[in-house]
């Protein structure tokens, strides 16, 4: 059985209000697009949960084992694939995103009696932890007394809300809680976990606590436990996005009259090289006009960070339309720096990619066939 799903942005929030979860990883545009990823980044978890939503349970169930593995990351917005495959007791869940395999999921459950449902206590808000030290890790412990409500799993998950404990669903939402708010928090990148029943382990309270590190390659163990639920994550500490230095450094290199007479268009000058080039620009007297897609707040950040003679505007390398065209070639440019480029993801498939062909040559070629024709460089 194949289904094709998508979770787009409000489905998205309401999954990260539901869970606690909010990694700006996952809902926040200006801090993504400073990620390998270049966008909001489904959490794990709700992956999982929208892949187990399409089984058919037919009786009440409870998780016995379940192995995750994320080998891709799928961006928000983007369609995906959720394919079950039943091997005796086991179902296999392949979830695939362009042509990528980007989740494994392996579950056995068994029928149980339901429970009564806890009485609905919020989880503790809290602020996203930014600077995880990997060195100090394995002191990092705690209890989660939260309880997601019922009614919220219901909107977002109508099947296994009637067919899966909400226990063992309020578990997998504790643990996309802890993994992105507290331990690591904002660079987490949730790798794979596995779950087993264990009836006589008799501990209540949800708890987690990392038992293994390894600085190698930025990665830490977190076991969960939770009444008769043992379950060990694997994640990756992400290396934290790159900064470029402030004009007050750049200027020591730069004579303040070196571009004088340049009026410089900046094509993606909001981050990566194309900030680095208006920095340059601007402390050398160039007149510069950059262009963002995304990060205006940050855009214009870097825009107001100089006394005069830099302005940012929204432009779409994409689909540079007359209007937005038009608005650049007011401007006057003498100078054209382009630095803009399409997201940037590994690609598993071996076969050409017609599609993502497409994509670059709009943006590398095209885009910049239509200004380099339509701007009245002087």
């Amino acid at each position: 059985m194949k289904t094709e799903l998508l979770i787009d942005e409000k489905l998205q929030y309401e999954f990260a209000e539901l869970s606690g979860d909010f990694n700006p990883l996952h809902i926040d545009h200006e801090f993504s697009r400073r990620s390998t990823f270049g966008s909001p980044v489904v959490h794990g978890i709700h992956l999982l949960l929208a892949a187990l939503e399409q089984i058919d349970f037919d009786t009440i169930q409870r998780i016995t084992h379940l192995e995750a593995e994320f080998r891709s990351a799928v961006l928000v917005g983007d369609p995906f694939s959720v394919e079950i495959i039943e091997i005796g007791p086991i179902k296999k869940i392949l979830l695939t995103s362009k042509n990528q395999l980007c989740a494994v999921f392996q579950i056995r459950t068994e029928e149980t009696v339901p429970k009564e449902p806890d009485p609905f206590s919020a989880y503790e808000s809290q602020k996203c932890v930014e600077n995880f030290n990997i060195t100090d890790a394995l002191s990092t412990n705690g209890v989660d007394t939260g309880v997601v409500s019922a009614f919220g799993i219901e909107k977002l998950f109508p099947n296994i809300s009637l067919y899966l404990l909400h226990s063992d669903i309020d578990l997998l939402l504790m643990m996309t809680r802890t993994i992105g708010m507290k331990c690591p928090g904002s660079r987490a990148l949730f790798r794979s976990f596995n779950w087993d029943h264990l009836p006589n382990q008799g501990k209540e309270a949800k708890s987690y606590r990392v038992t293994k590190i390894d600085k190698r390659f930025d990665l830490i163990e977190i076991e969960f436990i939770a009444s008769s639920i043992l379950a060990k994550a694997l994640v990756k500490i992400r290396q934290a996005p790159a900064h470029q230095p402030n004009s007050k450094y750049i200027g020591a290199f730069v004579d303040s009259n070196e571009f004088k007479d340049i009026r410089a268009l900046v094509i993606g000058g909001s981050r990566g090289l194309g900030e680095l080039a208006v920095q340059i620009l601007a402390c050398g007297g160039a007149n510069v006009l950059f262009t963002y897609f995304k990060g205006e707040s940050e855009s214009r950040i870097l825009a107001s960070s100089f006394d005069k003679n830099v302005n940012c505007q929204y432009f779409d390398s994409q689909n540079p339309n007359d209007r937005s065209v038009e608005e650049l070639r007011s401007f006057q440019p003498t100078h054209l720096f382009y630095f803009a480029t399409p997201p940037i993801q590994r690609q598993f498939a071996k076969d050409f990619n017609e599609d993502l062909y497409r994509n670059f040559k709009s943006v590398l070629v095209d885009s910049f066939k239509v200004l380099c024709r339509e701007l009245p460089f002087k």
